[in-house]
């Protein structure tokens, strides 16, 4: 299904009181809204993408209020701590608003990418975690900006966990109730990864002192053998590592050494209930090269899902809208580099994202010469340096590298969601 699409009408004056409260709009309005705040602050330091949001709710008493905010990135090569417009505005909501009854009921998120970008794979989580299904989720770009799409958050975050939108203790009762009524899956593969992740995490006694629920996870490999985890939990809570991200280094260990590859994985609790991969987990799977790799989870009653691969986990996201352009990005990389010249594609998605991410490197060069009038300057992006990381990235080897060049405000303004993963070697080989 297709998101659905609208225009905002031209910009106006929104009434809000210094508290943030509004008469009632509509989502062209907070459209508006999002892109002027957008507009007006410094772009974070790291990535220098620009993030905007607008949480819209509505209180007991039929009042509605909006609450603004926009991402930031800690000052620091330790780009783990940035934390999303979305979840900034959710933190001021459950503060403020949560204890008296609001409930939020439309999401707008707006971007420096050209195209619209929905929430990503964390946002969408805690969204869906404090968020009712139907909740409106609207987003814009910056090339037409008000011009926007809407999705119901519901079509966001297929088989999220059984625990969202619970606190510890209905989770607790949730388990023990479910713990007489799973089992393994029918699948024996499935069933293996199952079975090793369950034994797993019945040995994480410890780590229950940190939280009461606990998580291991088991992936299956081609050939038979099974490799599992257990999460890390920290006290800080953000520090904690899933179970899921745990078996990425040993997947792309094998993969490295051209061995067999993974079929399915599988998070596990204690009490035997499974579930798809987290956030997090669900990104490293799709960004790494194992989008196939599936995954089924339990509902509520104990029923087991039907088997999800992990890009299908992730609908609407940056590397599937940006699939309608691959011809466009073919031809701006014939013009520019011709790089996809003796490539050997391990798969039609492999090569979407290599051409998505160049076809943004050249375009980015393009806007920046234009922009600074500095035309090309040499550092060279040589291609042999891509494969250092696009192996693990897109699964693909490069036979013939070339080369383009770039403006060193390109370097700086790059879209950091493709981009960030590729290695740039200067003409002397220094990253």
């Amino acid at each position: 299904a297709m998101a659905s699409r609208s225009r905002s009408p031209a910009p106006r004056q929104q009434r809000k009181t210094s508290l943030g409260l509004s008469a009632g709009g509509s989502a062209a309005d907070d459209v508006v809204s999002a892109q002027a705040l957008r507009e007006a602050y410094s772009a974070p330091a790291q990535s220098l993408f620009r993030v905007a949001a607008v949480l819209r709710f509505r209180r007991p008493d039929g009042s509605e209020g909006v609450i603004e905010a926009v991402n930031v990135e800690p000052h620091d090569a330790n780009i783990r701590g940035a934390i999303c417009a979305e979840r900034a505005a959710i933190c001021k909501f459950q503060r403020d608003e949560e204890k008296e009854g609001s409930k939020i009921f439309r999401v707008v998120c707006v971007t420096d990418s050209p195209k619209p970008i929905f929430p990503g794979p964390l946002c969408r989580e805690y969204l869906t975690s404090i968020c009712a299904p139907e909740t409106e989720v609207v987003v814009a770009g910056s090339a037409d900006p008000f011009n926007f799409l809407t999705r119901p958050l519901s079509d966001l975050l297929p088989l999220p966990s059984v625990y969202s939108g619970r606190n510890v203790n209905e989770m607790k009762v949730l388990a023990k109730e479910l713990q007489g009524k799973v089992g393994p899956p029918a699948d024996s593969h499935l069933a293996a990864a199952y079975t090793a992740a369950l034994e797993k995490a019945r040995k994480q006694k410890a780590q229950q002192l940190v939280f009461p629920l606990v998580f291991a996870a088991a992936v299956h490999f081609a050939d038979g053998r099974t490799y599992a985890v257990s999460e890390l939990k920290a006290m800080e809570y953000g520090g904690t590592v899933d179970a899921v991200s745990l078996l990425l280094p040993e997947m792309l260990r094998v993969k490295d050494e051209e061995g067999p590859m993974p079929v399915c994985v599988m998070q596990v609790d204690q009490y035997g209930v499974a579930h798809a991969p987290f956030a997090s987990a669900r990104t490293l799977l799709v960004e790494h090269g194992f989008e196939k790799v599936t995954f089924v989870a339990h509902d509520v009653s104990g029923k087991w899902s039907s088997p999800m691969s992990a890009d299908e986990s992730l609908p609407f996201a940056f590397t599937e809208w940006v699939g309608n352009d691959i011809e466009d990005v073919e031809g701006l990389l014939g013009r520019r580099a011709a790089p996809a010249a003796g490539v050997v594609w391990r798969s039609e998605a492999a090569k979407a994202r290599f051409l998505v991410a160049l076809g943004l490197v050249s375009a980015a060069r393009c806007r920046a010469a234009s922009a600074d009038g500095e035309g090309s300057w040499p550092l060279a992006l040589w291609l042999t340096a891509l494969t250092l990381e696009l192996d693990s990235l897109c699964g693909i080897r490069l036979k013939h590298p070339g080369s383009f060049v770039a403006t060193p405000t390109f370097v700086r303004r790059a879209c950091p969601m493709p981009v960030a993963c590729i290695r740039l070697l200067d003409t002397r080989g220094e990253s």
